[in-house]
């Protein structure tokens, strides 16, 4: 299917979250620009967008710490967003998770230290019933917290 009069167009803007404490931060770098589904094969789904150009980085000054993630506005309805954080060795990363505007545990149980240039890896699907969507930007916010 090829949409004739329009796209299905969603920008991704990723912002970074921030810990106010002392020395524990997160801190994300992206390149510009934005993940946009603009057609489909005829009869066939459009075809999901992948980047991995993010980084992120770490620091844990002591305890144990986790990132959460989410949207900070919802996506159109048949478009999904995955993102997958590289874990810091000695932490997990749950994998690929679908974001919503609700947080997520994207990795867990993140020593102390500092690392920096984590992959990130963004997928964007979406389907034939999200039709011609006008532009929407969703920012993904990720915030680090006390991994009890």
């Amino acid at each position: 299917m090829r949409f004739v009069s329009g796209c299905l167009c969603v920008a991704l803007a990723i912002s970074p979250g921030r810990l106010p404490a002392q020395s524990s931060s997160i801190a994300l770098t992206v390149l510009p620009g934005s993940l946009t589904v603009m057609d489909a094969v005829p009869g066939a789904q459009p075809s999901a967008l992948t980047d991995q150009t993010a980084r992120y980085s770490v620091t844990v000054a002591s305890g144990r710490m986790k990132i959460a993630g989410q949207l900070d506005t919802p996506l159109p309805s048949g478009v999904t967003i995955k993102i997958q954080l590289a874990a810091p060795s000695g932490a997990t990363s749950m994998g690929s998770v679908v974001l919503t505007d609700t947080p997520q545990d994207l990795v867990r149980f993140i020593p102390p230290g500092q690392r920096t240039g984590l992959p990130v890896t963004l997928i964007l699907t979406a389907t034939v019933t999200a039709g011609i969507v006008s532009y929407a930007a969703s920012h993904v916010v990720l915030t680090l917290v006390d991994d009890p």
